[in-house]
């Protein structure tokens, strides 16, 4: 079994789709000039040219063509709720159950877009590099929600507006979906939030998020204990709970955290051997049962001084740097 792990810094970095049997594969692409972004903007991908255009317009197109999941949703939403139930759908009932992604029982514009997508359709975002990408479906691996970005007046934490902002920068960019994941928490510090708050953002948008578990419960286990001190109870402990984590609905593990420097005052310095026997037990756990595993880690080859740089931004990061 092949150990995977993924890690892009970046809030909207992307990495190609990679089937499980090619993982590890880097395809290999042709240049990409400024006509081939013209055409495809104009053309669409995939199925949504001219001649796809024709061959699905039953369906509801749009003037580049492909299937066009608002003007399904204009057409069968009777009810104008901006979804399609059962009784509203008007093709075969086994078609239905492929295009309900979180079988809730209704069709939403999301759910038709990845549909018609995955067959050559689909919406085209207005950035002609959302047009090439449309081809080569792209997700971000690494992304965090701030959930108290507006507070009510019980301060709750606020799940709306970073939903929206997300999604919004995910259009632009042509990304169809982005992975989840809570900060890695030190075993000092207290979460305000778990990925069970995420999933519960993904299961309103099942196909443009997915969520990766243990940097608010994993971590701070890994994080609270040295590398001596993991008996056979913690490591059970351990397994217990990160095969919860994937039993409730998260699709791997992160943000895990082998050496992580901190950006402000108000974000922890964390720092844990990369051969910690927990991090070895989850990447097994992850191998088992296929899952990416996200960690964070500076590179470091030698005890180096902290970058001036990065002690002016954190009274929290230490004087040097050893991994």
């Amino acid at each position: 079994m092949t150990r995977l792990i993924l890690h892009s810094p970046v809030l909207l970095a992307a990495l190609l789709v990679i089937q499980p049997s090619i993982a590890g594969e880097i395809p290999s692409l042709p240049e990409i000039t400024g006509g081939d972004f013209e055409q495809l903007a104009q053309g669409g991908s995939g199925g949504g040219g001219r001649k796809g255009g024709q061959r699905n317009k039953k369906a509801g197109q749009g003037d580049g063509g492909g299937r066009n999941p608002s003007a399904v949703l204009k057409k069968l939403d009777e009810d104008g709720d901006g979804r399609i139930s059962k009784a509203e759908f008007r093709g075969p009932p086994q078609e239905f159950g492929k295009i309900d992604a979180n079988e809730d029982g209704y069709l939403t514009k999301e759910e038709l877009n990845a549909h018609f997508s995955s067959s050559g359709g689909g919406e085209k975002s207005n950035n002609p590099y959302a047009a090439w990408n449309a081809k080569l479906p792209i997700i971000n691996t690494h992304a965090h929600f701030d959930p108290k970005v507006r507070q009510g007046r019980d301060r709750s934490n606020d799940w709306d507006t970073p939903t929206k902002v997300a999604l919004e920068e995910m259009d632009r960019y042509g990304v169809k979906t982005a992975f989840l994941m809570h900060p890695p928490l030190p075993s000092s510090r207290d979460q305000f939030y778990d990925y069970r708050d995420l999933l519960d953002v993904a299961k309103e948008h099942p196909v443009r998020f997915a969520v990766l578990g243990g940097g608010a419960n994993l971590n701070p286990m890994i994080n609270g204990l040295g590398v001596d001190s993991v008996s056979e109870g913690v490591r059970r402990d351990f397994e217990e709970e990160a095969e919860n984590i994937l039993k409730k609905g998260a699709i791997g593990f992160g943000e895990m955290t082998a050496l992580h420097l901190s950006g402000e005052d108000t974000h922890p310095f964390v720092e844990t051997p990369p051969d910690h026997p927990l991090f070895l037990l989850l990447a097994d756990i992850a191998a088992r049962h296929e899952v990416p595993f996200d960690i964070h880690m500076e590179a470091m080859i030698k005890k180096s001084p902290t970058p001036e740089k990065w002690k002016q931004k954190s009274k929290n990061n230490p004087d040097y740097l050893v991994l």
